[in-house]
């Protein structure tokens, strides 16, 4: 066992939403190649990592979170279980346990990203408190084998993802768009969404999107907005069209679902149309949980406490 040095972290996981998501066509892998733009948003998890004398991982959970597993099955243990091996596969042992707590804020099999930004957090956190040095490129290689969305949790704020999602291409941004995300009181499953999707023929065109996002056109940007998902969810839950339609009565300048479903979100032009929403929002759907908060201009993972 190697010396070990009392040491913690503590990370903020960020969600994400698609502002635009096009399906390009059917990989041997049985994945799709796709387009899209995320934005890293501000409703966030917390994850507090601490050193151990023993060699265990040991995952806990903040407050009640039913249906979280806490064993590999968790993306933060299978994550930390991976770098140790690539770690023991390079000639590097005895690295001591660790011991995670996990506060989680953003809505589970939800189209955010939640347990891929979790496990990115994992990853730097190893990186740090096992004091490897890996470099970025050699991070996102063991995250790009956890998930498609993992690498781009790794830090990025805005970014086009293509391949399955793990080839990043970071987008510079100088301002943040205020955004009222719902979650409905079902989840939806990946998997399902996908047996549903059919590629098409002729593909929507990310370009003018991204012009949208470079001159800083909010009013652009939220016209712009594009799932190819969101019809094939929509044929599996009826609540797809009932937020569609919520968030039309709201004063938002977009709105969509966000990946796979189900969390739904509009765009707003500043910080107070959106708070006035996300209360008629809330009032209007007492069993749908409502979050108010902006996208990211910084980068996705923001250390806020180490000793």
């Amino acid at each position: 066992m190697m010396p070990v040095i009392e040491k913690r972290l503590s990370l903020s996981a960020p969600g994400k939403i698609n502002l635009y998501f096009e399906l390009l066509g059917q990989r041997e892998d049985g994945f799709h190649e796709i387009e899209t733009i995320m934005s890293a948003v501000s409703i966030c998890d917390r994850l507090e990592f601490r050193v151990t004398q023993d060699s265990d991982i040991c995952l806990e959970l903040s407050g009640k979170t039913p249906g979280i597993p806490t064993d590999e099955r968790n993306l933060i243990v299978s994550a930390l279980n991976l770098v140790r091996q690539t770690a023991a596969d390079e000639g590097v042992h005895g690295l001591p346990g660790l011991k995670i707590r996990l506060a989680k804020n953003i809505p589970m099999a939800a189209g955010m990203g939640g347990a891929s930004s979790n496990a990115a957090s994992a990853i730097i956190a190893a990186n740090e408190l096992w004091a490897l040095k890996w470099p970025f490129e050699k991070q996102t290689a063991i995250a790009s084998m956890i998930g498609s969305d993992v690498p781009f949790f790794l830090g990025s704020q805005l970014a086009v993802c293509t391949g399955r999602g793990e080839k990043i291409q970071p987008i510079a941004s100088h301002f943040c768009l205020p955004v009222v995300i719902a979650k409905p009181p079902i989840g939806l499953s990946t998997a399902d969404v996908y047996s549903r999707s059919r590629v098409p023929s002729s593909p929507n065109s990310s370009g003018p999107l991204m012009e949208a996002i470079n001159s800083g056109q909010k009013t652009r940007i939220g016209r712009l907005l594009f799932n190819r998902l969101q019809p094939f969810a929509a044929e599996i839950t009826d609540w797809i069209d009932r937020l569609q339609y919520e968030f039309s009565r709201t004063n938002c300048i977009g709105q969509q679902m966000t990946g796979s479903g189900s969390c739904y979100f509009g765009i707003y032009q500043n910080r107070k149309v959106a708070r006035k929403a996300a209360g008629c929002l809330s009032n209007r759907l007492r069993d749908v949980t409502i979050h108010l908060g902006h996208t990211l201009n910084c980068g996705g993972h923001q250390d806020s406490d180490r000793n």
